[in-house]
Parts: C-alpha cells; structure tokens; sequence
C-alpha cells in the first residue's frame, strides 16, 4: 500500500512538472499572431470577408501579405483600426486576384478589415501568403485563443499523455517487482525456515554432546575414585602386612638374640635375611600406614546389615 501512494505521488509530482514545462515550452514557442478568414456577410446589399488579425508581439506587424480578387478595391476594404494597406504590382497569370500588403498594425492589438467581393465565390479567392514567415496562425475564423490559453492548453494535454504513459509503465514496473518481491520473499521464508532447523538440529546435538561429554567427565571422576580408594584399599592391605612382618622380625630378632646372647650377631642375621630378599626399600621409606588405613576405612562404604 505504502509503494502505491508513492507511485500515485510521483505520478501527480511528474504530472505537475510536466504540465508546466511543457506550458513553458509552448509559450515561448507560441505564434506572434494570428490570422482567420470569417464567412461572407452582407452589409447595405454589400458582400465582404471578414478578417480577424490579432498581434501577440510586442513589436507591430509590416508586410503581411495578402491575395483578395481582383475586383476589390483598396478604396473599399474597411478597418477597425488605423492601418497601411499596399498593393504589390500584378504579375503574369494573376488576373483574378490582387496582392496586398498590410503593415502598422499595433503590437499586442486586434484589427478586423472587410473585404468587399462581387460574387460569393471569390471567397476562395482570398488567402494569407506568407502566414508561415511571420510565425501567424491561419485559420477560418472563430473565437480568438490568446497563446498563454494556448500554451496552458497544449502543455495540459502534453502532461496528460505523458502522465498516462508514465503511469502505465510504473503500474507494469510495480506488478513485476511486485512479483519479484513476493518470489524473494518466499525464497527468504523457506532459507530461513531451513535454518532455523538446522540450529535447532545443532542445538539438539550440542547438548547431546554436553550431556554425554558431562556424563563421560562424571564416568572419569567416578572411575579415579575407584582406583584411588583401590590404592588406599591396597596399602592399607600392605600396612596389616608391614605390621605383621614387623612382629615375626622382632619376634625372630628376639629369639636369636636370647639365644646367642649377641646382639650384633642378631642384626646380622636380620641384615642377611634383607639381602637375600632384596628387600632394602622397605627399609629405607617409612610410611603413615596408620594415617592410610583410617583414609582407607572413610573411602570405603560400610556394609550394612538388614534388620529382620
């Protein structure tokens, strides 16, 4: 609707600008005057053809030429106005008509001239010779358009075609763009209805692998769990053992010594017994299995016994 009123603007805008310049251009080229032939009318029992010369100039009118028959007289044609009235000299095969000229006519005037004929068939007889020379309309007589009414005429009907025209061809441009835009609008609806799908595919497998890479890190925490109360399990297996060899060792140690009296030649026995084994790292780190066996007991979930 919006793209419609705008047309429809630019239509009455185009139309507007049109009408004037065209108006413009018709009044500059407009006709310095005028010239129309009237009909035979009878004045006192008398025939004469009125004509009708208008001056749209500023400047005065010389040397219009006319042809009127040979019969009229100069002495005879009548003028609405002052006037000079000659007559050019005759030549071969102008026997039937005369040649006039008239001049002093006064800028931006009106002057009608009679001119009497005998018979009524002289009217074809009478013409404007050189109308095109001085830029006149010729015409038979009729009510006199001033060239401003002329111009505001033609620019009018000028504007009229072309806004017709104009309007056609935006009309037609408007339903193929109209056309074109409903088809790219479509295309856009079915691009984006596609990604919107797709997103929501990703979004759908993203969580999925947030999910599964969450529950994987949960798997991994519980399976560290696992081995590390495992190690604690196992160490606080070897604490029982390490305790167990410390007794049987004192224990060993104890007898030999009570035995040989010696205690040099207990340890020694000690130290041998180790050689032999090969059990020097034992020795050599000492370990909290007391701390590892209470850490062991916390990580280890309790039995529980059901109540009958």
């Amino acid at each position: 609707m919006k793209k419609i009123t705008e047309s429809i603007l630019l239509i009455i805008a185009t139309f507007i600008i049109s009408f004037i310049l065209n108006s413009i251009t018709q009044y500059l080229q407009r006709d310095l005057g005028s010239i129309s032939i009237g009909s035979v009318i009878q004045i006192n029992g008398q025939n004469f053809i009125p004509i009708d010369i208008y001056d749209y100039d500023n400047k005065p009118v010389e040397n219009l030429q006319l042809s009127i028959p040979k019969s009229s007289s100069l002495q005879d044609i009548v003028s609405s106005r002052p006037i000079q009235i000659n007559e050019i000299p005759s030549l071969i095969g102008t026997e039937s008509i005369n040649k006039i000229t008239i001049s002093n006519i006064d800028p931006n005037s009106f002057v009608e001239i009679m001119i009497p004929i005998s018979d009524v068939n002289q009217y074809t007889l009478i013409s404007v010779l050189n109308a095109q020379e001085l830029k006149f309309a010729s015409s038979q007589k009729t009510d006199s358009i001033s060239p401003l009414v002329k111009s505001i005429r033609a620019g009018l009907m000028y504007s009229i075609i072309n806004a017709i025209i104009y309007g056609i061809f935006v009309i037609i441009v408007l339903i193929i763009f109209e056309n074109l835009t409903k088809k790219s609008n479509i295309e856009i609806d079915k691009i984006q209805e596609e990604y919107n799908t797709n997103l929501e595919k990703s979004r759908e497998m993203l969580d999925q692998v947030q999910n599964e890479q969450k529950e994987q890190s949960e798997e991994a925490k519980e399976a560290k769990k696992a081995i590390n109360r495992i190690k604690l399990l196992l160490l606080a297996r070897v604490s029982e053992y390490d305790k167990e060899l410390t007794f049987w060792r004192d224990t060993i140690r104890k007898v030999i010594y009570d035995f040989s009296k010696d205690k040099d030649h207990a340890e020694n026995i000690i130290k041998q017994i180790t050689n032999v084994l090969e059990t020097y790292h034992i020795q050599e780190k000492e370990v909290d299995f007391d701390a590892v066996i209470t850490l062991a007991e916390l990580m280890t979930p309790k039995k529980t016994s059901k109540k009958n």
